[in-house]
């Protein structure tokens, strides 16, 4: 049966989310990889649904460190660090009816859709015998992200959208010698990402300095001087500070950011929606930042969007806002994804269409330099999707 989507498995609690499924998915993984560290955020049914696996895990027989809530990227941190597997019990960005499962290799870096296919296909056995022991790890992230930063003098504004980064994120900033503002930082798994974070950063706006987290810790929003920044001047602000040898962004990501980045000497490359497919790129080409225009940010040595670590550089780097080139955005329930694409293959304009991998969406982005043709444009396709 086919569990993963774009980035993991991820569905309504109690509906496709289950604690059975979860066991399941716990003696898979056992089955293929032995040694596991277990993290989960926030949301009232983590507990139940991380016990579960590790139910699973140890069923099946693997050792498994419960680490309990923690940011996605620290747990991706920990997998590298130890060279273990890793499985994040959240759902992200999406609302706190949703959960799921994030897996990470040993050194890493998110799974293959190989692995993902073997995890849905293997026929496990109760082998038994593994173990189960719980340990903080709070102290071990914190120092690893705080090194190296002096924010003395700075003070920062956090949303941690009642998710996984709400107590570490503030303390370290704190480390690193920011002033902080805390915004929605108690571990309420009611609230995460309710009317607060990375999807609904209204909060950080008026912020001279601020950033907004998702649920679980692996996007991050900026604002600077009061307006949120947009997630491709980010990237190119990101560029400017670190000097990589490459940038990969996605189809989704403004011409803008390309066309700057390669005029300033740079070399960028887009490739599919997600940040485990701008990580695999980074790698393939050897390229030490990537990112998402909706705040995945991968600087190396990091293998997966890191919203802590990156709000920590940007803390430290001038803000370059691109002129971007009008674009719309937007999301319909359901829809002949397909279809619309084929359909939809205009002169000067590049129009993006894809079913989300998250949820039952079909995801659409258009530009174009012409502001009244790109309106008309995208009332078309919303047309066209919500007939079908």
């Amino acid at each position: 049966m086919k569990y993963f989507g774009t980035d993991g498995i991820r569905g309504v609690y109690g509906r496709t989310i289950t604690e059975q499924l979860a066991f399941k998915i716990g003696l898979a993984a056992a089955y293929l990889c032995g040694e596991i560290i277990v993290a989960r955020d926030t949301r009232v049914s983590g507990k139940s649904l991380s016990d579960a696996l590790i139910s699973g895990l140890v069923r099946g027989g693997a050792d498994v460190v419960d680490i309990g809530v923690m940011p996605t990227p620290a747990l991706s941190y920990l997998c590298r660090k130890r060279s273990m597997y890793g499985i994040m019990v959240t759902a992200s960005h999406n609302p706190p009816s949703y959960n799921g499962f994030k897996f990470f290799m040993r050194d890493g870096y998110k799974p293959s859709p190989n692995f993902e296919t073997a995890i849905e296909t293997c026929s496990p056995s109760y082998a038994g015998g593994g173990k189960k022991r719980e340990e903080n790890a709070i102290e071990e992230y914190c120092e690893y992200a705080a090194s190296g930063f002096n924010l003395r003098g700075i003070e920062v504004a956090l949303d941690c959208a009642y998710g996984a980064t709400s107590e570490i994120a503030p303390a370290i900033f704190e480390m690193a010698g920011a002033k902080v503002v805390k915004m929605s930082c108690l571990t309420d798994g009611e609230k995460i990402n309710v009317e607060c974070g990375a999807t609904d950063p209204h909060l950080i706006v008026g912020k001279k300095l601020a950033f907004a987290f998702d649920g679980d810790g692996d996007r991050a929003v900026m604002a600077s001087d009061g307006d949120i920044v947009d997630g491709d001047s980010v990237l190119y602000s990101l560029f400017c500070l670190t000097k990589p040898t490459g940038v990969v962004g996605t189809v989704m990501s403004n011409s803008a950011l390309s066309r700057a980045i390669i005029n300033d000497g740079g070399k960028f490359v887009a490739t599919a929606v997600g940040d485990r497919a701008v990580a695999f790129a980074m790698r393939r080409l050897g390229y030490e930042l990537g990112g998402e225009k909706s705040g995945h940010y991968i600087i190396s040595p990091n293998r997966s969007g890191d919203g802590i670590y990156s709000a920590l550089r940007l803390c430290t780097s001038n803000v370059r806002r691109l002129d971007l080139l009008p674009c719309r955005e937007f999301s319909v329930d359901g829809g002949d994804a397909e279809g619309a694409a084929r359909k939809f293959v205009v002169k000067d304009a590049r129009v993006v269409i894809r079913r989300s991998g998250t949820e039952p969406k079909v995801r659409v982005m258009a530009e174009c330099e012409n502001e009244e043709k790109l309106d008309e444009l995208c009332s078309r396709i919303k047309n066209y999707l919500e007939e079908k």
